[in-house]
């Protein structure tokens, strides 16, 4: 038997998807929580840049950065079908994942969730009216973007079925509608979507999920929002 262990934070979007990898494939991994002032001694001995997240496998193989774990996962168990089980596809669901994970982490998610939020928990000063302004109009762009997707197709990447680009964009959407950054009556294919992945058994843990000092958005917990 195979024993896994996830090094995480619970508000780190790279961390989200891959528990909530874990969930939909039912697979049995243990969680340790990491600090967002300070990496732990035992993750800095796994992967010295101290980032997340990083799946320990027993025993002894370590798997650092989000996709390489979601790919190491593909390879090493049986069915294991989020990526898509054909070559147009896969290669859909590979191109989402990627620009979720850069484009929009980039351009939105670190320009609100990390000003707002990480840079005050870490006392790195008070947060940028330009950064968040121009995070804003990036927000609304790349959710027009999704909302095409999401007009066209039942699931992101067009399968018959969820697969890990929902899985990935649902995590960082999560982040932004923890702080209730995301005017989902201006999306109404999107905020449809995000319904249906909200509503799944994986997703519950992340609605009892708190940051200390920083309540949610009134209808974070909310499933008819």
């Amino acid at each position: 038997m195979t024993f896994y262990t996830l090094h995480y934070q619970a508000f780190c979007p790279f961390s989200r998807q891959i528990r909530l990898m874990a969930k939909e494939k039912n697979l049995d991994i243990s969680l340790l929580e990491e600090k967002i002032t300070h990496p732990s001694t035992s993750l800095m001995e796994k992967n010295p840049t101290g980032t997340l997240p990083v799946l320990v496998v027993d025993p002894g193989i370590v798997v650092v950065q989000e996709y390489a774990i979601i790919e190491y996962m593909v390879e090493t168990r049986d069915h294991f079908a989020l990526l898509g089980n054909k070559g147009v596809l896969r290669n859909e669901v590979r191109r989402l994942i990627h620009w979720f994970n850069g484009v929009f982490y980039l351009d939105v998610v670190w320009q609100i969730f990390h000003e707002k939020i990480i840079k005050t928990i870490k006392k790195q000063g008070y947060p940028q009216r330009d950064t968040l302004k121009r995070g804003g109009i990036l927000l609304h762009q790349h959710l027009c973007y999704v909302a095409s997707l999401c007009n066209k197709n039942n699931w992101l990447a067009g399968g018959p079925s969820l697969s890990m680009a929902d899985l990935v964009a649902a995590s960082h959407l999560s982040c932004l509608d923890y702080m209730g950054e995301i005017s989902w009556e201006s999306y109404p294919a999107v905020k449809e979507w995000y319904v249906r992945i909200k509503s799944r058994p994986s997703f519950q843990p992340f609605l009892r999920e708190r940051i200390p000092g920083f309540p949610p958005h009134a209808l974070y917990q909310e499933l008819d929002f």
